[in-house]
């Protein structure tokens, strides 16, 4: 399974979803705004923040294999809530 190798790591999740399966250069963002495409801090951190709430769930054995799924937290903390240039001191 693809996304299990990037278990608890939304942003590097993020740079290799977006580059393999959308075929954005994404990694840029992570750091400033992307110097020539239309991609932000703001939506490099949206899309890990979306990463950022699925977990990779062992669900057992099967023939000697082990078995995952992906599944949603239903709540929890926030990870990201915008670019790092914009954040503030105890926020």
């Amino acid at each position: 399974m693809f996304f299990v190798q990037y278990r608890d790591n939304p942003e590097e999740v993020t740079e290799s979803i977006t580059q393999k399966f959308l075929g954005v250069q994404l990694q840029c963002a992570r750091c400033h705004d992307h110097p020539f495409g239309p991609w932000t801090q703001l939506d490099f951190y949206g899309t890990a923040a979306f990463f950022a709430r699925l977990r990779v769930v062992d669900t057992g054995k099967k023939n000697k294999l082990t078995k995952f799924a992906i599944g949603e937290k239903n709540l929890g903390d926030v990870f990201f809530t915008g670019p790092a240039s914009e954040q503030e001191v105890g926020k």
